[in-house]
């Protein structure tokens, strides 16, 4: 039998209609809900970015990249010394120095005269280097620089190539005062010091990690080079004064606070050129090269929340600004309770993972320039002592007021410098990264490693300036 069409029982029920609209609704309501949390969780993140720059433009004005820029002191260009740094690196081959003259002298002691053939080795490339060398002796008496500096777009992407070549020129002159040392020119060898210390600070108070660490370096090989000339022979008490009153001026040079607010600037520029799409995430992502499968790329993509990842890192940025205003012994405490809040926080924030930079590195290296500037300082304050009084203090205190204001304080616990006589001479020190005292253990080759300290010796006159060591005769095959 064939039944005919009833339009009306074909037409749904009321009934059905109902139950197909509440599944619908069970369905569509979650994604409601989820659209909203999100959306409130966005709006609570933009509020709390926004109080975040409104708090630091009223506390912290030019606290941005460009502004932190545009605010730097200018410096005549007859009076900085980053123009004269990079012309004398300019003169360098490229990669200089060659390896021969670095392994023929990495490992001299610092009393001990160079022996023929490094002598040879070495005045014979500085005469090959003299219109370089010419140029970076303007140095010594230049203590203040700043190099032109072009802010790129995507702030990471900024080049510093003139100011990595800083390094040669404070490589050239380190070579410098070893010879000059070793000639018995003690003046010269002490202004080649003042000029390798004044190239690391050509590079200011730029707002770059990448350029502090330079100055750090610079610094390091200078107050290294110092401790060999002192080891060579009697500097004149005017030449002693003038490098302890430079490394002075170094100490006052507030190198984490640069660091951290340099830092931070740069992470705003990037968040700012994120969010409006002047820096693409993909050109990021390549900047640090990822390697992502595609599944892993599209969950990174899904996981950017601009406004959420923003805020918490200029409140981590904050917090480690914060750091640098406390006594230096205990900012390296401070910075690990930082660190681990940012791993922890970094699960949920994926471009604070990315982008969050390694600054508790990069101030332990600014805890050791300050260690080894204080240290040197009053190495060369107690050198003054003893050709001033014709034997070594008993204590550092007896440097006060004649020779130094104040004992320097160890940075790595807070205590004055400590300073103990050898058998033949001193030696002025801190603790050291390991945080224990050694009893002035130094090591040149690995300074950080557990069991050595930080510092620097002084030898007894009549230690200064051994001979070198003969060269061990090798037997000729069949004699």
């Amino acid at each position: 039998m064939v039944t005919s069409f009833d339009p009306q029982t074909a037409t749904t029920s009321p009934s059905r209609r109902r139950r197909w609209l509440i599944g619908l609704g069970l369905l569509v309501l979650p994604l409601l809900i989820a659209w909203g949390m999100h959306h409130t969780y966005d709006r609570h993140h933009i509020t709390e970015l926004q109080r975040l720059m409104t708090e630091l433009d009223r506390t912290d004005p030019n606290w941005r990249l460009h502004d932190l820029e545009a605010a730097r002191a200018p410096i005549p260009d007859a009076e900085n010394s980053a123009l004269v740094a990079t012309a004398a690196a300019r003169l360098l081959p490229n990669n200089w120095p060659a390896p021969k003259l670095s392994e023929a002298l990495e490992k001299l002691s610092p009393p001990v005269l160079l022996d023929d053939s490094q002598a040879t080795l070495l005045r014979k490339e500085l005469e090959d280097r003299q219109p370089a060398l010419e140029v970076a002796r303007k140095l010594a008496g230049m203590p203040n620089g700043r190099h032109p500096l072009e802010i790129n777009p995507n702030p990471l992407m900024t080049l510093l190539e003139p100011q990595q070549k800083v390094r040669s020129t404070t490589n050239l002159l380190h070579y410098d005062a070893i010879l000059r040392a070793h000639d018995g020119d003690m003046s010269g060898a002490m202004s080649a010091c003042a000029a390798a210390i004044n190239a690391g600070r050509s590079l200011g108070d730029e707002p770059f990690a990448i350029s502090q660490l330079i100055r750090i370096a610079c610094i390091a090989v200078g107050c290294q080079t110092l401790e060999r000339v002192l080891a060579q022979g009697e500097p004149e008490p005017e030449d002693l004064e003038r490098l302890q009153s430079l490394l002075q001026q170094e100490d006052a040079h507030s190198t984490q606070a640069i660091i951290w607010r340099g830092e931070r600037a740069m992470q705003q520029a990037t968040f700012e050129g994120l969010e409006k799409g002047t820096i693409k995430l993909d050109q990021l992502i390549s900047n640090f090269r990822l390697d992502q499968s595609p599944l892993e790329h599209l969950a990174f993509r899904l996981r950017v929340n601009y406004a959420n990842d923003h805020a918490l890192m200029l409140s981590l940025m904050n917090r480690g600004i914060a750091t640098t205003r406390l006594p230096s012994h205990q900012q390296a405490a401070a910075e690990k309770e930082l660190i681990a809040e940012v791993r922890r926080q970094a699960e949920r924030a994926v471009l604070v993972r990315l982008l969050f930079p390694a600054l508790e590195k990069v101030s332990e290296a600014a805890r050791r320039k300050q260690a080894q500037v204080r240290c040197m300082m009053t190495t060369l304050a107690v050198e003054r002592y003893r050709q001033a009084h014709g034997s070594w203090p008993e204590t550092l205190n007896q440097l006060v007021p004649e020779m130094l204001a104040a004992v320097p304080l160890d940075p790595f616990d807070g205590e004055p410098l400590r300073y103990v006589k050898v058998a033949d001479g001193i030696i002025v020190y801190t603790i050291g990264v390991d945080g224990v005292d050694n009893g002035g253990v130094l090591d040149r080759e690995n300074p950080i490693r557990p069991g050595a300290d930080l510092g620097f010796r002084l030898w007894d006159v009549k230690s200064r300036r051994q001979p070198a060591p003969p060269k061990p005769v090798v037997p000729v095959e069949g004699n």
